[in-house]
């Protein structure tokens, strides 16, 4: 059987680890070329920006000190446990959280419902994205909190207001809202 070659980085530069081809389906063999990446250094490139897609949990106390970037874009759904979050920030790794950075389906769907097409779709999509993040880092600045904290207070003051445009609400009886 022929040995597939996994490429990874490494303080001292790249180095290759041989895996048997038949341990990948036919299409992964293909679209990689034979560079592939044993699952324990896969999740732990180094390079300026990281974007966790896929799965929950990711990054942990366990494998946080392992990450070697400098800014992570959380595009899949709680990619880092909260402990895990604080490592980072501790190493000066800047974690945009999920809801931040991966509001684009909804805002999608949202814009969809109303008719509106595509052009207007993404365009509204970079705007607010664009806009939130900023408002989360300018906010974790000035008060001196983790990202997820301050994306946290934007969006529970953002509910509250549109909360407070409502003749009745359901939730309006319930402690800590008006």
């Amino acid at each position: 059987s022929p040995r597939w070659r996994a490429i990874s980085s490494a303080s001292s530069g790249a180095r290759t680890t041989p895996f048997p081809a038949s341990r990948f389906p036919r299409w992964f063999r293909f679209a990689t070329r034979g560079f592939l990446c044993p699952p324990a250094e896969c999740w732990f490139p180094a390079g300026s920006t990281w974007i966790p897609a896929a799965r929950p949990d990711v990054i942990r106390d366990d494998n946080a000190g392992r990450l070697k970037t400098k800014l992570i874009v959380e595009g899949a759904n709680i990619p880092i446990t909260h402990s895990a979050e604080i490592i980072l920030h501790d190493r000066g790794i800047l974690c945009i959280p999920d809801f931040i950075a991966n509001a684009g389906g909804v805002i999608c769907a949202a814009m969809e419902y109303r008719g509106a097409n595509k052009t207007a779709v993404f365009q509204s999509i970079e705007e607010k994205l664009r806009r939130n993040t900023q408002m989360v880092l300018d906010r974790m600045k000035s008060e001196g909190v983790l990202p997820r904290q301050a994306a946290v207070e934007l969006a529970t003051e953002r509910v509250r207001k549109a909360m407070s445009y409502r003749r009745f609400s359901l939730f309006s009886t319930a402690p800590g809202f008006t």
